[in-house]
């Protein structure tokens, strides 16, 4: 019964949590999600109490312990109590969501339990996403556009709501299709694989390539040791770069033009006027980082980053500019947000938490040379990578935070 659960709560939370949105209203992508979470997070803790399962506190609970606590402080005096209580309109990430993403992990990390069959039925919605992606790449909508992305062209967002976004969406999943493809020759899912990288080359989320890059790397190596894994994944390479070349042949070299925007960027921060590279985003973090001078203990309160902001460079001109131009309510760097609205010590135990848990993981593959918990540690890999150029969403956090958990799940039962 324990484990139905399980597989339900999961499948809701990597499936069905993604592709939820409602058209008819203003904040369509981001709310609908975390009222979501909120709804199954709520019902699997009542579930499993009735249970009667005791637990003991080890090593990540009590990270997460002083994570939370942290998050709490940071609330009770942030510039903006409710706010970082609820999160930002359009953002929601406030303590409330911080907290739910904390119960998925603690959901996963106890009681996870392998389904193959439930992989599958997740598969067909990353799938749909990932094809989604690409009609829209490519101009075809089945869903009206609202009022933000009416002007957007080759942009595609999905269910998601921004192609970044999307770009980290796919980062979590390309390695668990390519490693399944690798380690058992199915068709479906070198299909799988080969869809999810079409899609996220049509996101043109650089930061997402990167992931990619590093992804694909260290798949390479753990496919080494046996002559058919390197078989299969140079054929999947080679199905990549067939299907990189036909899109950009389909769009007039666009995507060869996105990514010579690297260089681009590249000569731009070498010639100390970095503002405008990577989309603004050194420009952002130039501006963030004094609010965590100025607030390094507690940060300003979850969710209140553009707040701060607004407040601090009230008389600056050209901030004030690019704000209208394009709200800054993010800091574009998973690392410095969480820094600059929290504090550095969130930071610093985050950042341990993470290191405990991959630490653990890597000593749990050298042992077991488990193919599921590498593509695992290959998708968090991948995240925590683009997390550096991009941010924290309510459509991809939480299947960030539940595998993280079933990270640590799988690698305690292994090395232990």
């Amino acid at each position: 019964m324990e484990s139905r659960r399980i597989n339900i709560f999961m499948f809701l939370i990597f499936g069905v949590m993604p592709i939820i949105i409602i058209p008819s209203v203003d904040d369509r992508f981001y709310a609908p999600k975390i009222y979501f979470i909120y709804f199954i997070c709520i019902a699997m803790l009542l579930s499993l109490k009735n249970l009667n399962i005791k637990y003991s506190l080890a090593l990540l609970d009590k990270l997460l312990i002083c994570y939370g606590l942290i998050l709490l402080l940071s609330t009770v005096f942030s510039i903006d109590v409710f706010q970082s209580l609820v999160g930002r309109e359009y953002r929601r990430e406030g303590l409330i969501a911080m907290f739910f993403y904390i119960v998925i992990f603690f959901i996963m990390y106890k009681h996870f339990n392998y389904s193959q069959r439930v992989k599958d039925l997740i598969f067909i919605f990353v799938v749909f996403i990932s094809i989604y992606c690409l009609m829209q790449y490519y101009g075809l909508d089945f869903i009206p556009k609202d009022h933000i992305r009416n002007a957007w062209k080759r942009h595609p967002y999905a269910t998601i709501g921004n192609r970044n976004f999307v770009g980290s969406y796919l980062i979590l999943f390309f390695p668990m299709a390519l490693m399944e493809y690798i380690s058992n020759g199915r068709k479906k899912y070198f299909f799988v694989s080969t869809v999810i990288f079409a899609a996220l080359i049509s996101t043109y989320t650089r930061s997402a390539w990167l992931a990619f890059f590093v992804e694909i790397t260290v798949i390479l190596y753990y496919s080494h040791d046996k002559k058919e894994y390197k078989r299969r994944y140079f054929v999947a390479i080679l199905a990549f770069l067939f299907t990189f070349a036909t899109m950009d042949i389909t769009t007039n070299n666009d995507v060869i033009k996105r990514v010579l925007m690297i260089k681009y960027d590249t000569v731009e921060i070498a010639k100390d006027d970095g503002g405008n590279a990577g989309s603004g985003r050194i420009y952002i973090w130039e501006k963030t980082i004094p609010l965590i001078i100025d607030n390094p203990i507690l940060g300003t309160g979850p969710d209140t980053l553009a707040k701060a902001l607004k407040e601090k460079y009230k008389t600056d001109d050209k901030f004030i500019k690019k704000n209208n131009k394009s709200l800054i309510d993010k800091a574009h760097n998973e690392y410095l947000q969480i820094a600059a609205t929290t504090g550095i010590p969130s930071l610093a135990v985050y950042l341990i938490f993470l290191a405990a848990i991959l630490s653990r993981t890597l000593k749990a593959i050298y042992l077991n040379n488990d193919m599921i918990l590498k593509a695992v540690f290959c998708s968090i890999l991948g995240y925590l990578i683009q997390a550096f150029f991009n941010i924290s969403v309510v459509g991809v956090a939480p299947i960030f935070w539940a595998l993280l958990g079933i990270a640590a799940n799988l690698s305690e039962k292994m090395y232990s």
